[in-house]
């Protein structure tokens, strides 16, 4: 045992050792048969082939997915910053004292691009507008269709004034009334609801007007009542309820074939864009949305448009206008040109159409819808700031501006937009510039009193130094920046920069005439790519980026799922009075139960509506004991409430001696008259309804304390199959004037009646003047009235009369009125010493007025001729050469047939559109022909009396830098109105004197005027009217209309029958004014007809 031990032992350690010393190696053999099954292996086995890289597609495929979610990341995070930015404005400076207050009146297209780019850390801002939002107009027609909603254009005003550096003030107000001497602005608020405050004062050390303007009617009877406009957004909601009441009513059971086309047929005035592009949607709604859902009347819809001038969109090129008309005639959207509307009815338009042969026809053309899309005119407020200035007297469509839109006659006015009168034409482009424009012009000042500030410490500063270094560094430092001064004053005055016309015209068509690069490049075309372009342009001219994403999406929303307009919306509450009384209206009336507006004189310090003695009547004169005093025959219209204001004192340089005992220095005068709130005045009565009937009608809106129908005398009751001649007026008066205020929201402009605020008489008693020896006095200012008139001539005599004629539309002064002394001596006196004086605010002009017993305008010529003292002014038939023309002078040189104005000195690049808004403002314009290349046009208005007053007040008239040369033309005179004449001037007749026009210029002439032997040729002669009818039978003049000339009659001037009792009836003084004891019996006669 002791020797087997150590061996066994020993063997384990042999074995071991040998274990740990093979291991190792049969770890290597096993790897090294492992490598060389892995090379036996690559050996038979063939290398494989490079990756391919990938296609250069599908790189440019991921790059740009990766630039289109970066792109949309980034425009996410831009729409988020600007929504985060408008719903959270940032904190604004105060007002501070030291700067200078700008005030801005009105929030359209001029006002809001002014306020957009304003630097309003340097001023403090007060906006004043009436309308707390910005409208975007170029898309309102789409609004009347449900195309666009109405908020889409909307954008909000203090979404624009809270994000600028320094607080803006808003008021929701009117201005009423700008005091260019006191510098302050009245603003009164019309809002439904009022606070104890309603009127007060803003000062202001800058203003700027941008009120726009007012729709105009051109005096034509029956546009106010019953036409709807297209300026407003509550104008679009109108239109837009109007059209789905005429569907719907087209539609109501057992409805007759012709109700339902007079229903269904839309009348649109007016041939610019504005008509144009409402025509265009109207199609559309028609076409697109309403042939689907009422199929069983889409045959009857019909579109027309009319247009007075030669053809539509005159402001476009020839080629766009032909385009213009073939797609509306290809859409059956009917256009008719050389189409005057003449009057409108509830249920049909009277148009005057101009055939190819010069012949003119009147129609009659029935409607469901009428909408009027032409013409603008003065706001009131606008219409007394002008007033007040001498320099503004000539200016007739809007308040005069120089280059730089300061407001002629001021200091610190600036006008801009469709309130003020320049070469441009008013549109939303021109007064974007003209916005644009005053902020940099309102910035430069700004910074140059900066300058100017720093100049001045600079300057002082460098008088205190004591180095010379430092007043060398000082001195570099002034003229640097008089150099940068220099500079900011260099601002040229405004130049409009025309970018281009677009319009949309319908089925997804428009036109477009652009200028590109100022001007350089100008093209003109028209088609569908022209409309993704129209779109594209006025989704970038949108205000704001919300208002951009609405526009976006309601056109999205309208392709998608059509016009939601089939829901009609009641915009306004229906007023109409019972049915009773309509019943009652019906039976007592078998005529259409209508009611005449009148304006009237009144004395504004007396409030007595119903008078038991007759001295309250409806013209403002008297009636006698209750006479019968029938209303004169005036087409219907609208009177706006009176803003004339109450002056306080007057200056004349032509004497200090016209005072009034009850101040001292000075007289007071009246306001132009004030209706009484509490009684209301209707006019038209059938001579069938009664007192009782009245009451009830008008019983409906609150208690009526007195009803009196005044009967006309003249008014006979034949059998009951004939009808009653005249028509009754009478008075109601109420308790309470918010009763009077709701009868006439309720009953005035409706079918069946229509009333109007009723005036006071001013005097009771009335002198007969018919023996006087009377004066006329043109020019008068605004606020000149009766009382004033009588003050002023009163130092010469003893006067029997003193009266200023009244506009019956704006209730404001006509300009003119008459003066009458009893003795020749004393009216003598006056008219040497007044004419030319100074009356207000304008120096007035003073003549005989052409009356029974005075000489008239050809004797004081024949007077002048023999040696006599002519006691005209200018002792000639013609009105003179310079200077202002008088306009009594002017409407005497031609018959009442001549309405043609020759209008000479033009430049050759001057065009219809240069004119037409110029002569607008006094008429409605016939036709025009224009000779531009040969400096000279011709333009037919409507009357003798508009066309006098556009040759009265346009001549001289700057014109693309010409002062225009306004005179009469010559029309073709109506058959037999030159009977008896000779060549040479013949005898006269009763028909008419001799015309002293012969060398007036021709329109239409022998020969025309284009021809060697026109007027307008070298060597042409004087003619007299016989003459140019006996050279050539068949001259191309005007026929006239209006036939015979009856006197003057075109609202203000009135004439008997053949010329006897003659007289100046006019329409705002009545027959209890100047008829039977005023001026009408005395006669204000023609010229040459003293045997009259």
């Amino acid at each position: 045992m002791v020797l087997r031990t150590p061996s066994i032992a020993a063997a384990a350690a042999r074995r071991s050792v040998l274990q740990s010393t093979l291991r190792p190696a049969s770890r290597c053999l096993a790897q090294s048969s492992r490598v060389y099954s892995t090379e036996a292996k690559a050996a038979t086995t063939p290398p494989p082939s490079p990756a391919k890289p990938p296609k250069k597609k599908f790189r440019t495929i991921r790059f740009l997915w990766r630039l289109t979610w970066l792109s949309a990341l980034g425009g996410f995070a831009y729409l988020a910053y600007h929504v985060y930015d408008s719903k959270n404005p940032p904190e604004q400076l105060g007002f501070d004292p030291t700067k200078k207050t700008l005030v801005i009146l009105g929030s359209g297209w001029g006002s809001i691009s002014l306020l957009k780019k304003l630097d309003t850390e340097n001023y403090n801002v007060i906006v004043i507008s009436p309308r707390n939002f910005f409208l975007f107009t170029p898309l309102l027609p789409s609004c009347t269709t449900g195309t666009i909603e109405h908020r889409s254009i909307m954008e909000p005003l203090r979404h624009i004034i809270r994000h600028k550096k320094r607080a803006v003030q808003y008021y929701e107000a009117e201005a009423t009334k700008i005091d260019a001497e006191r510098r302050v602005v009245k603003i009164s608020d019309f809002s439904d609801i009022k606070g104890t405050v309603s009127e007060t004062e803003v000062p202001f050390d800058y203003l700027v007007v941008g009120v726009g303007a007012e729709n105009a009617t051109f005096g034509i009877p029956g546009v106010r009542e019953h036409a709807c406009f297209l300026k407003e957004i509550q104008d679009a909601q109108q239109i837009r309820k109007k059209v789905m009441d005429c569907i719907e009513t087209a539609t109501f059971k057992d409805q007759t074939e012709e109700e339902k086309e007079r229903l269904l047929h839309m009348v649109i005035v007016g041939g610019g864009p504005t008509g144009i592009e409402f025509a265009g949607e109207l199609h559309d709604f028609f076409e697109e949305d309403l042939r689907k859902w009422v199929p069983d009347i889409a045959d009857k819809f019909k579109v027309t448009l009319v247009e007075a001038l030669p053809n539509v969109l005159p402001m476009f090129s020839k080629a766009l206008i032909e385009y213009t008309e073939k797609t509306f005639k290809d859409e059956n959207i009917q256009v008719r040109t050389k189409t005057m509307v003449k009057k409108v009815t509830d249920r049909s338009i009277e148009v005057e159409v101009t055939q190819a042969d010069g012949n003119k026809v009147k129609e009659t053309v029935p409607y469901g819808l009428l909408v009027w899309a032409t013409g603008n005119a003065v706001r009131g407020v606008v219409r007394d700031l002008m007033g007040q200035l001498p320099a503004q007297k000539n200016s007739r469509r809007g308040l005069a501006v120089n280059d730089y839109l300061v407001v002629d006659g001021t200091e610190g006015i600036w006008s801009l937009g469709d309130c003020s009168a320049t070469k441009y034409a008013p549109t939303a482009q021109v007064a974007s510039q003209q916005g644009n424009f005053l902020a940099r012009l309102f910035n430069s000042m700004a910074r140059t009193q900066a300058i100017e500030n720093e100049l001045y410490q600079l300057d002082q500063m460098r008088q205190a130094a004591t180095g010379e270094e430092e007043k060398a560094r000082l001195t570099a430092e002034i003229e640097h920046k008089g150099r940068s001064l220099s500079k900011i004053k260099q601002l040229s005055p405004f130049e409009y920069s025309h970018q281009g016309s677009l319009a949309y015209i319908g089925a997804d068509r428009a036109v477009a005439d652009i200028n590109w690069f100022g001007g350089v490049i100008s093209s003109a075309t028209g088609g569908e790519l022209t409309y993704l372009f129209w779109r594209s342009a006025y989704v970038s001219m949108v205000f704001s980026l919300r208002n951009r994403i609405l526009v976006l999406t309601d056109w999205l929303k309208t392709k998608a799922f059509g016009r939601d307009d089939l829901n009609r919306i009641d915009i306004q509450s229906n007023t109409s009075p019972p049915k009773h009384i309509a019943r009652l209206i019906s039976q007592a009336s078998p005529q259409r139960y209508i009611a005449r507006l009148y304006s009237v004189m009144a004395d504004a310090n007396t409030a007595v509506a119903h008078n038991p003695s007759g001295t309250f009547d409806a013209a403002g004169g008297q009636n006698q004991g209750g006479a019968s005093m029938g209303p004169p025959t005036l087409p219907p219209v609208i009177i706006p409430q009176n803003t004339n204001p109450i002056p306080t004192a007057i200056t004349s340089p032509m004497s200090t001696s016209v005072t009034s005992p009850t101040s001292a220095g000075g007289f007071v005068r009246r306001a132009a008259p004030e209706p009484n709130k509490r009684a209301l005045y209707v006019g038209g009565l059938d001579p069938r309804v009664t007192d009782d009937i009245l009451r009830q009608i008008f019983e409906t809106t609150g208690h009526v304390v007195s009803v009196k129908i005044i009967p006309d005398k003249n008014a006979t009751m034949l059998t009951d199959t004939a009808q009653a001649k005249g028509f009754n007026y009478g008075f109601v008066e109420y308790d309470d004037p918010g009763a009077a205020e709701r009868a006439m929201q309720t009953l005035n402009g409706r079918r069946e009646i229509r009333v109007n605020w009723a005036y006071q008489s001013s005097q009771a008693t009335k002198e007969d003047t018919s023996h006087h020896f009377h004066i006329f006095v043109g020019d008068l200012s605004n606020e000149v009235n009766d009382e004033v008139l009588h003050q002023a001539f009163s130092n010469f005599g003893t006067i029997s009369e003193a009266r200023v004629m009244w506009d019956m539309k704006t209730g404001r002064s006509r300009g003119y009125g008459f003066v009458a002394y009893r003795e020749r001596a004393d009216a003598e006196k006056a008219l040497s010493t007044m004419d030319g004086e100074w009356l207000g605010s304008r120096a007035i002009r003073c003549n005989w007025a052409n009356q029974k017993g005075q000489p008239s305008i050809s004797q004081q010529s024949q007077m002048a001729q023999m040696g006599m003292t002519p006691t005209t002014p200018f002792g000639h038939h013609h009105f003179p050469t310079h200077g202002i023309q008088s306009y009594d002078m002017i409407v005497q040189q031609t018959p009442q047939w001549q309405t043609t104005v020759y209008v000479g000195n033009l430049t050759p690049y001057t065009t219809q559109n240069d004119l037409i808004p110029l002569f607008q403002n006094f008429g409605y314009i016939v036709e025009t022909r224009f000779q531009a290349d040969r400096g000279f046009a011709f333009i037919k208005m409507d009357t003798h009396e508009n066309a006098a007053m556009a040759i009265c007040q346009l001549s001289g008239y700057n014109v693309n830098g010409r002062p225009l040369k306004c005179s009469w033309g010559k029309d073709r005179p109506p058959t037999g109105q030159f009977d008896g004449y000779s060549p040479q001037g013949g005898p006269q007749t009763p028909q008419f004197p001799n015309a002293p026009f012969g060398n007036f210029p021709q329109y239409g002439g022998p020969g025309g005027p284009m021809s060697p032997q026109g007027p307008n040729s070298a060597g042409a002669h004087p003619t007299s009217p016989s003459q140019a009818r006996w050279m050539d039978g068949n001259n191309q003049g005007f026929n006239s209309p209006h036939g015979p000339p009856q006197g003057y009659n075109h609202q203000g001037f009135g004439r008997g029958q053949g010329g006897n009792q003659q007289g100046w009836n006019n329409n705002s003084s009545g027959q209890g004014g100047f008829n039977g004891n005023g001026f009408q019996n005395s006669g204000f006669q023609q010229p040459q007809q003293q045997q009259q």
